[in-house]
């Protein structure tokens, strides 16, 4: 029966790596299995598939998919089917998900000028109606997001909410103007008068199952009841509410309905009697911002500013289970889907969170990593160890071959840590944060070395050691660049002029003799180490912000890699392009390197892997011999988590969706990925995957783009 369970569980939470490829079962969906779990034991094997070191969850994880948004999301939905989420932005957008694979199936709707606030589904799922800060309700084809009517108008105030009747002839908005309006959702004409009665903004509406009724709750404390056919009030208010009703919803009988409140608490109301049927529902320790039911009624769930997922039994009114600890930040929107197997929650972390419902159980195995989203993720030079730097203000050693903290999370910094780096030896680390300092930190003791380095009147965005190991350089969003003695803390040397922009990377040449810039308006500076006088005028090869910049081993030749995709060498003597900026990238450049001989550059950024040959300046349709003896590792990890091995044009695993990438790094057979939620993630690849051409999952395009 264990099997049987631990299959199920398996088959759900990797269900879109499978449809990707039927390797993945091993190459990655076995590896990020509970080590624990009787699935794991049967068939991992550590000679054939990828390994996790210290394993990944100890149980199984009832969060099934993380979708990232462009903006925070304000309003999530399903489909009728349960095939497709819906979701509305900060960004002015609806975007319409595959709800098994999590890929977004069409780009994004566009046309609201402002916050999407609420979407809904018609309950054939042809149509999508959304409300927004722009005072407009749209109605779309679910399809081709074609508007089927012009923008609707609806209130004098910005909409709260939108939601279709049972029947999907109707529409329900709610606002700030303080009233609800229903609407015929084929002709766009409003077919009632204003449901007027609340004091204050109405920040939810809805529809009983049977049409009879709509209930809105409002910042004045109170939900009122209305008769859907006369626009009539049908019930004296419901009031014991402290705060603000943010959320409201009918069980399906629609005598009772289920509302949340800035007061913290979730109540479940009969509608007759205007009485609470339950003591309020306490758990939440902020506002309770969104409730949704099940469909059969048995189930509520509830979404919070706390972060938080709640799930309450309607019979008892007692808390069955709380998701804790996924979303970073508050927690906006909640929805259950049809069949009751999956919760979805919105937050304004920018992510579409799906979990399991059936489960039953706190879903949050305990992982190794921090406490908030990994900004930065460094090797040491043996590449035994991984230093990493959070957005929770703490750096992390980690063992390479155990998975283990080599000691305790390195405290010190008063703001989040944006990049860490070992020195050449192995024996230091520095950190750059957003408190404006840098900090040295002893790499075999665990300890900070002396005083913060202070000088920067902005937030440290890079920093690197010099070949030798006694000065770091570091960047700042005060768009300056300075060098610092690695023992006494102090600014070494005359000041380096300062970048009309942000500065966004920096780093010494190998020989130590010239120091580079990137800025966040394109421009590449290099400077003389001693002297801090720029070597030649400020070099400018792309339009977009400087994501990456190297230099060849022989400090000879820079390469630099922009937000607009493209990549530039120069001569790093005098300043002399090499070649014509080299465009081969759709999206941003977020790492260049140089092979060890400098006749070609890896370039990465979230569309494609491209090898370079640097004196022509085109791109080769495969790796060129020996190749693998110049570069520090042969694995990179595209946009959409697929693991690529460059030097024989393939995919060979796959990041599961569980697993939001905020930043990696790679050394020889060794990746290691530092979470959206504070994870750091090692996988160690067996030389199986390279020997074998039984785990090939893919090979590159022709154009020799991978």
């Amino acid at each position: 029966m264990d099997f049987v369970r631990d299959a199920w569980r398996f088959a759900q939470t990797f269900a879109a790596l499978f449809e990707d490829h039927p390797l993945l079962v091993y190459l990655g969906a076995l590896p990020f299995a509970p080590t624990t779990s009787t699935i794991y034991q049967t068939f991992h094997n550590s000679q054939l598939n990828p390994t996790v070191p210290g394993g990944f969850p100890q149980s199984w994880s009832g969060l099934q998919m993380v979708l990232l948004h462009p903006g925070a999301v304000m309003a999530v939905a399903f489909s009728s089917d349960g095939s497709r989420i819906l979701s509305g932005s900060n960004d002015g957008a609806v975007h319409v998900w595959n709800a098994k694979s999590g890929i977004e199936i069409v780009p994004p709707f566009e046309g609201h000028e402002n916050i999407i606030s609420s979407v809904s589904f018609s309950p054939r799922g042809d149509r999508i109606a959304s409300g927004a800060n722009d005072n407009t309700v749209r109605l779309r084809d679910a399809e081709s997001g074609t508007e089927i009517l012009p923008p609707i108008r609806a209130h004098d105030d910005i909409i709260l909410s939108v939601a279709f009747s049972a029947d999907g002839n109707r529409i329900v908005s709610s606002s700030m103007d303080k009233t609800a309006r229903i609407w015929d959702a084929v002709t766009g004409k409003e077919v009632l008068p204003l449901l007027r009665g609340h004091e204050h903004y109405v920040y939810s509406a809805a529809f009983s199952r049977d049409g009879a009724h709509v209930v809105t709750g409002s910042h004045d404390n109170t939900l009122r009841i209305w008769d859907a056919k006369s626009g009539a009030e049908a019930f004296q208010p419901l009031r014991g509410h402290e705060e603000a009703v943010l959320s409201a919803a009918f069980l399906p009988d629609g005598k009772r309905v289920v509302s949340g409140s800035a007061d913290k608490t979730v109540r479940i109301w009969d509608v007759e009697s205007g009485t609470e049927l339950f003591q309020p529902l306490r758990g939440h320790e902020d506002a309770v911002s969104s409730v949704a039911i099940s469909v059969d009624g048995t189930r509520i769930i509830s979404g919070s500013h706390d972060s938080t997922v709640r799930v309450w039994e309607v019979a008892s009114g007692t808390e069955i289970t709380a998701l804790r600890r996924r979303h970073h930040t508050l927690v906006y929107t909640v929805a259950y889907s049809p069949d009751g197997t999956r919760i979805i929650s919105g937050s304004i972390d920018s992510t579409v969170r799906v979990w399991d419902a059936v489960s039953g159980t706190d879903v949050v195995p305990q992982l190794r990593g921090h406490k908030s989203q990994v900004n930065s993720v460094a090797f040491s030079p043996d590449g035994n160890r991984v230093v990493t730097g959070s957005a929770d203000q703490t750096v992390g050693v980690w063992d390479v071959v155990s998975g283990n903290e080599v000691f305790p999370l390195l405290r010190g910094h008063m703001g989040e840590i944006y990049s860490v780096a070992f020195s050449p030896k192995g024996t230091r680390i520095v950190s750059g944060s957003a408190d404006y300092t840098i900090r040295v930190w002893d790499a075999e003791r665990g300890t900070a070395i002396g005083s913060p380095f202070e000088g920067h009147a902005g937030e440290v965005i890079s920093v690197a050691f010099s070949p030798e190991g006694t000065h770091i350089v570091s960047g700042s969003l005060d768009c300056t660049v300075r060098v610092w003695d690695v023992i006494t803390g102090i600014e070494s040397g005359p000041s380096i002029a300062k970048h009309e922009n942000a500065i966004a990377r920096v780093g010494f040449s190998p020989d130590g003799s010239r120091i580079v810039s990137g800025s966040f308006g394109g421009a590449v500076r290099v400077w003389d180490a001693m002297s801090g006088i720029e070597a030649f005028p400020p070099l400018h090869g792309s339009e977009g912000d400087i994501l990456s910049i190297a230099f060849s081993p022989d400090s000879r030749q820079l390469v630099s890699g922009s937000y607009d995709g493209t990549v530039c060498v120069w001569d790093a003597k005098s300043g002399g392009e090499m070649t014509p900026p080299i465009r081969g990238h759709k999206n941003g450049v977020n790492s260049v390197i140089f092979s060890s001989d400098g006749t070609h550059i890896v370039s990465t950024s979230d569309d494609t892997v491209c090898i370079w040959d640097t004196t022509a300046g085109y791109v080769l349709t495969e790796a060129p011999h020996g190749l693998e003896d110049f570069i520090p590792s042969p694995i990179v990890i595209d946009e959409v988590g697929w693991v690529v091995d460059i030097l024989q044009d393939r995919k060979i695993s796959k990041v599961p969706a569980v697993i939001v990438c905020r930043s990696w790094a790679a050394y020889g057979k060794s990746l290691v990925i530092g979470g959206g939620g504070g994870q750091v993630i090692l996988l160690n690849f067996p030389e199986s995957v390279w020997s074998s051409d039984e785990t090939q999952l893919a090979e590159a395009n022709t154009d020799g783009n991978l």
